[in-house]
């Protein structure tokens, strides 16, 4: 089996590439001042920066 280890095991901060591709699009979308948003925006705009489907994004926000 295959694995590549820098995408599989966490940092040394405990997040994966994936995690911090979301938070970085949460910042950039302003949600950290309180702002809400649907998940599906999220998801959206991250989607620009991870190649994979929809459903892996929506497994990585929950």
């Amino acid at each position: 089996m295959s694995v590549i280890h820098s995408r599989a095991l966490p940092e040394i901060d405990g997040f994966k590439p994936a995690h911090r591709k979301l938070l970085y699009t949460m910042y950039k979308m302003g949600l950290l001042k309180g702002n809400r948003t649907k998940s599906a925006n999220v998801v959206g705009q991250t989607m620009k920066l991870n190649p994979h489907g929809e459903g892996a994004i929506y497994a990585t926000l929950v």
